[in-house]
This record gives structure tokens, C-alpha cells and sequence, in this order.
């Protein structure tokens, strides 16, 4: 019995230090104030596992190979960063920051009576030197920016929103409020970063428009080929919406694509704020919320082709609809006296396409190579066929990062692959969402 507990024990204790369980430490988000509107937390000691894959999917990028593959994160962040912010000429990593600098850092935003302020919530190792240290930098530099400690963090804020944002910090704390905490447990495995947001919030306050509403999560992992952010969202103004995820039906020749399902289904949800934002269109006020339902369809999609480029309008169109006639008829309307009255179109069973190439026509409507036949954007987008929002670029053919042929970064550049996004409901204004960014 002693054996089996003890072995049970080590495997327990194993466990905690490669997953990172049983991690009680103060966390940025301890630190400030319940009233943020979006929060971003960054932790530069993560799980050993998940450092373990951070440092494979970067093995290209020049500072991490010139540790030999196991950077210490403060330091590789420090490199990265640190001449942006200025320092990186005056300032001695091992002497002058290394001493106090903690593991993790918090930026959050908060309303204020004059703008938005901005926060920061820095861990410390030595309080008295790190608030020391910040405070002289600031001081060089002239900033109107205090500098206070709050156990365990130095909390950098605007000078004249001090008062407000330590008065808000004595009313609550946002690592205590369920909505905060419940979020981010929902997103998943912690990483090297998370987000949270309060969407209602964020916009400007508006009594009559509850269309932007709902909070966001997400967290940052790595595996050995891709970057992702993780992410739940709860309160959102969708219907539930049961629809096949179709962006796997657009032809594998595209350089991105974007898709949403059930869009005929949600529209009474939509038709207010998508009333309200297409009215600068010039004959936006003859077509009906029904025509408007058609055209969305039960997936609508959008392709950039190859060749083209990301923001240069020359978009691609592929609808599938229970009434296509009703769709096309829509999209004509809709289409007159703007910039994209020269798109053909056409209707091919139930499924209405357009784009201003008419022999791309065919290729949009019929069954020739699809996206779904590609490796990298199975990778990019796995959940595709379920996603009712989905979304994917061929960065490699677009030219993204985009980093000259000599650079020290040129390999890691080269490796980047694609990247994808999806939106799975799990009910009514919930579900989980990713973005993923994959190499080589």
C-alpha cells in the first residue's frame, strides 16, 4: 500500500510540474480593478510542456536557435521588444531588469469620465527595486504616469486617472468576479497569454442598440506547427443555429475565404444593426428583410482569388439558399450604383455565385478541387464542416510575414503556413472559437 501511494504520489507530482496544476500564485488580473472592459494577461512561465512546444513551432526564429532551442522567455521577450520601447542600448538585461522582473504582466482598459484609460500590472520579484526602476524610466522620458505597488505588482497608470483607478481597485477585484474567471476556465488550457473582454463595455454606450453585448475568452497555446488562441464566448446576440459550416465548398485555387451558415435563419436576430449599417448603400432601401434572408442563405461565403490581393475588393461570391432566384434578384439590386455593379452571376441548382471573372463561374459552383481537400486548411480550420463562422488565408500565397530574402528571420517567415478561425455555437449566444496561425 505505502509503495502504491508513494508511486501515486510521484506521478501526481510530476503531473502538476509538466501541466502546471495546483498553481495558487498571484495573477495579474488580482491586481486590477472588476470594472475592465478587456483584459490581456501574458505568462512567460507556463506549464514546461507548453514551453516545450512554444520553443519547436519557433525553433526559426534567430534568438530562440541562438540559445539552443530553450530561450529563458524574459530575456527572448526582451530582445524582441526591448529596442522598440528604448531601452535595449542603455539598459543591461542581467543587471538592470532580470533582479526584480516577475514572470507575468497584465494590460487591461477601463472606462474613465474623459477616454478610456489604459493599465499595466507588472510582477515583481523586489518591489522596492522594481517600482524604483519604472519609476526613474518613466521619469526620464517625462511621461504623466504612476507608478504603485499592489501586492506583489507594480501598477502603471495614466497620472490623472490614479485616483479613479485605485478607487475602482477598493470596489473589486477582476480575478474575483465569476463572469472573469468562469470565461476564461471555459477557454481552456492556460498558456503563454490570455484575453478577456466585456464586449457592452467596450462600445460607446448606446441605451437603444443592444447588438454588440456578450464577453470573449481565449488563451494562447502551442503545439510542435501552430500558434492558437483558444476561445469561448457567452451573451452573444446570436440565435441557436444548427447549419453545416461550408467554406470547405469554395475551390482550392483561392487565396482566402470567409463563411458564415444559417444566416437566413438568424436574421431577425441581424436585421437591425445590418439595416442600420447598410443603409449607406445606394438602393439598400428596396430590398426586404425576407430578400435579405435569401441571399444570406444558409451559408454565404466570400473567396479572394490568388493573384489578387486581401483588401483589394475583388471578392468572389458563393451562396447556397432555398430560393437562389430570390438571391440573385437581391444581390442585383444591391450591387447597382456601387463599385461591384460589373459582378456576373448565375444560379447552378441552389447555389447563386458571382465575381466579376466569368469563367471563375464555374469553378465557384461546381466540384472541382475544393479547400476542404487541402491538408493546411484541414489544419488551419479543423472543425470546419461544424463551424457556423469560419474563415482561412494561404498566407504562404499572399507573401505574409513579409521579411526581406537576407533576414535572420527569412526561415521562420518562410515556415508560416496559413491561417484559420471558426466559431462553433454551443447554444443561444454561446460557443467556442479558435485562430490558428500553422508552419511547416
Amino acid at each position: 500500500l505505502f509503495r502504491s501511494v508513494l508511486l501515486a504520489g510521484f506521478g501526481i507530482a510530476v503531473a502538476s510540474w509538466a501541466f502546471g496544476w495546483f498553481d495558487n500564485g498571484r495573477r495579474p488580473a488580482d491586481v486590477l480593478p472588476a470594472q475592465v472592459s478587456a483584459y490581456l494577461e501574458l505568462d512567460l512561465a507556463p506549464a514546461p510542456w507548453q514551453q516545450l512546444q512554444a520553443w519547436s513551432f519557433l525553433h526559426d526564429v534567430p534568438e530562440v536557435r541562438a540559445a539552443g532551442g530553450r530561450p529563458e522567455p524574459k530575456l527572448l521577450l526582451w530582445q524582441l521588444i526591448g529596442s522598440r520601447l528604448g531601452y535595449a542600448d542603455d539598459v543591461d538585461f542581467a543587471v538592470d531588469v532580470q533582479p526584480w522582473l516577475g514572470d507575468r504582466a497584465g494590460f487591461a482598459i477601463m472606462a474613465a469620465p474623459d477616454e478610456p484609460t489604459w493599465m499595466t500590472a507588472i510582477e515583481l520579484t523586489d518591489t522596492d527595486l522594481g517600482v524604483a526602476t519604472l519609476k526613474r524610466w518613466i521619469g526620464t522620458r517625462d511621461q504623466d504616469y504612476d507608478v504603485t505597488a499592489v501586492d506583489g505588482y507594480a501598477l502603471i497608470t495614466r497620472g490623472r486617472h490614479t485616483d479613479l483607478v485605485l478607487a475602482a481597485l477598493e470596489k473589486g477585484r477582476l480575478a474575483r468576479e465569476a463572469a472573469f474567471s468562469d470565461e476564461l476556465a471555459a477557454a481552456g488550457t492556460p498558456g503563454f497569454a490570455a484575453l478577456w473582454a466585456d464586449l457592452g463595455r467596450l462600445r460607446e454606450p448606446d441605451p437603444g442598440n443592444e447588438s454588440l453585448r456578450g464577453r470573449v475568452a481565449a488563451t494562447l497555446t502551442f503545439s510542435g506547427d501552430a500558434a492558437t488562441w483558444n476561445g469561448h464566448a457567452s451573451g452573444l446576440v446570436l440565435p441557436t443555429i444548427e447549419a453545416p459550416g461550408r467554406l470547405g465548398e469554395l475551390p482550392a485555387s483561392i487565396l482566402a475565404g470567409f463563411s458564415v451558415s444559417g444566416g437566413a435563419k438568424a436574421m431577425p436576430a441581424l436585421w437591425p444593426s445590418l439595416d442600420s449599417f447598410a443603409r449607406a448603400w445606394p438602393r439598400w432601401t428596396q430590398v426586404t428583410e425576407g430578400d435579405v434572408a435569401m441571399l444570406l442563405g444558409s451559408s454565404f461565403s466570400v473567396a479572394v482569388p490568388k493573384g489578387g490581393d486581401l483588401f483589394d475588393r475583388d471578392y468572389d461570391l458563393r451562396v447556397t439558399t432555398e430560393d437562389p432566384g430570390r438571391a440573385e434578384a437581391a444581390l442585383a439590386t444591391i450591387i447597382a450604383d456601387t463599385e461591384y455593379r460589373s459582378l456576373k452571376h448565375q444560379v447552378k441548382g441552389d447555389v447563386l455565385v458571382a465575381s466579376r471573372d466569368a469563367a471563375a463561374l464555374n469553378e465557384l459552383a461546381g466540384t472541382g478541387p475544393r479547400l476542404a481537400d487541402l491538408p493546411e486548411f484541414k489544419r488551419a480550420v479543423p472543425d470546419h464542416t461544424r463551424a457556423i463562422a469560419s474563415a482561412y488565408v494561404d498566407l504562404r500565397a499572399a507573401g505574409w510575414p513579409s521579411v526581406e530574402p537576407d533576414s535572420a528571420y527569412a526561415p521562420f517567415s518562410d515556415s508560416i503556413r496559413a491561417l484559420g478561425g471558426q466559431y462553433l455555437p454551443t447554444g443561444e449566444g454561446t460557443g467556442n472559437w479558435s485562430i490558428r496561425l500553422t508552419s511547416d
